[in-house]
């Protein structure tokens, strides 16, 4: 039996469109999100501009790698 993916960790399309840091910064960010969204443990999803809000994003959560590891994990908060 196949493992379950865990539930998507949601971003909001603004956080892909807001530049912070400079072109080289904003582009390895997003290689960093295109590689992790690869693993079989971790789902991204994005809810685009035209939605408005979404239940999804009013949780804090914290989103971390282990160096040791390099697994990504996901905490949230309410």
């Amino acid at each position: 039996m196949a493992a379950e993916r865990p539930a998507p960790t949601l971003l909001d399309e603004a956080v892909l469109r807001r530049a912070l840091g400079g072109p080289r910064v904003m582009a390895r960010q997003l290689r960093h999100l295109v590689e992790a969204a690869e693993r079989p443990t971790v789902t991204l999803g994005v809810v685009p501009l035209a939605v408005g809000g979404h239940t999804g994003l009013t949780a804090r959560s914290r989103c971390s790698t282990s160096r040791a590891t390099g697994r990504s994990s996901t905490s949230t908060t309410s």
